[in-house]
């Protein structure tokens, strides 16, 4: 049996960013993403939905939450659970936050602190010169958050 320890950052509705240490005990590397998406489920309330916030850091949010009657917070809503991503490292799992990340998340929710939920606006069908758009529009929201991130 492996243990692996974790530090997420959880931001609940108008309450303040709080480090979180976490140990997964596991046979496998299976068995630990599993462990780490029931953990995460648990934290959120529902099944995981993964936001870019900025570098490696993601936040994992209630994919149904927009339709629970779940609190405003920082642009989502219900509990934000903000993990290092570490796909690509040792596979696909959710790791550490480092020190800089969190230092940059207190930035971040300082900066959305407040903001609300725009509603459903799902993903729109697009074809032809408006798909491109829309491609061109989303690789420079991207482009933007990660210039911001980068200033925290």
């Amino acid at each position: 049996m492996m243990t692996k320890s974790i530090k997420w950052a959880v931001k609940e509705p108008n309450k303040p960013l709080e480090e979180r240490k976490f140990e997964i005990q596991y046979e496998n590397e299976d068995e630990r993403s599993a462990k780490e998406l029931k953990l995460a489920q648990t934290l959120v309330g529902g099944y995981v939905e993964m936001v870019w916030i900025g570098g490696k850091v993601q936040a994992l949010v209630d994919e149904e939450g927009m339709y629970k009657p779940l609190e405003h917070n920082c642009g989502f809503v219900g509990t934000i659970v903000f993990v290092h991503d570490e796909e690509g490292e040792e596979g696909n799992f959710w790791g550490s936050l480092t020190e800089d990340e969190l230092r940059k998340l207190d930035a971040w929710v300082a900066v959305h602190n407040g903001l609300q939920h725009p509603g459903n606006v799902g993903p729109k069908i697009f074809s032809g010169a408006a798909a491109d758009e829309y491609r061109r529009l989303l690789a420079e929201d991207r482009k933007s958050q990660q210039r911001q991130w980068e200033s925290f």
